[in-house]
């Protein structure tokens, strides 16, 4: 086998990446000392991410077998991959915790600091039940009846809940 055949996939380190250009490319390195700039890095249609540099690997081909034409194809950190998935369990990850997970038993989303779903119409449908909660308040939606557990509820700063009274003569008590 050729030195050239022997050279047309290499595992590389990771030192720098630049993701302001119409393809991410990163300075790697090869092997001891061989540092390579620009690397491009192809990465799949609708995917995109930009991995920490430290404890970075890449795999990286060499078309032909000529270090002049490297490509980085994978890229993965180990200090920050899910384990323990299930067989056939997917999931996006990034360093700071967030997850979007397709689970055996649900589709599980987990932000860090906060989960922004937008557009001109969203909707949530559930055949079963659809739940909200913040703190010991929570709003819970079943074909048959919708449910609000709160200690108050408002409506235009009016005190609408279970501790409402209307003021007249003779005032309202609580309703019941």
């Amino acid at each position: 086998m050729t030195s050239r055949a022997l050279n047309m996939l290499a595992k590389a380190v990771t030192r720098m990446i630049v993701d302001t250009l119409g393809r991410q490319t990163a300075q790697v390195e090869v092997t001891k000392g061989e540092v390579i700039d620009d690397m491009e890095r192809m990465q799949d249609y609708g995917l995109s991410s930009n991995p920490p540099v430290a404890g970075t690997d890449a795999l990286v081909a060499f078309l032909g077998g000529s270090r002049e034409q490297g490509v980085i194809i994978r890229m993965e950190n180990r200090g920050f991959r899910l384990k323990a998935l299930e067989p056939g369990e997917v999931a996006l990850y990034d360093d700071l915790g967030n997850v979007f997970k397709l689970g055996r038993e649900a589709v599980d989303l987990v932000a860090v600091t906060k989960a922004t779903v937008s557009g001109p119409d969203v909707e949530v449908m559930a055949t079963a039940s659809a739940k909200v909660q913040v703190g010991a308040s929570s709003i819970t939606v079943t074909p048959g009846a919708i449910a609000l557990v709160s200690t108050v509820l408002t409506h235009n700063g009016k005190n609408i809940g279970a501790t409402h009274y209307h003021v007249g003569s003779p005032s309202t008590a609580v309703p019941v």
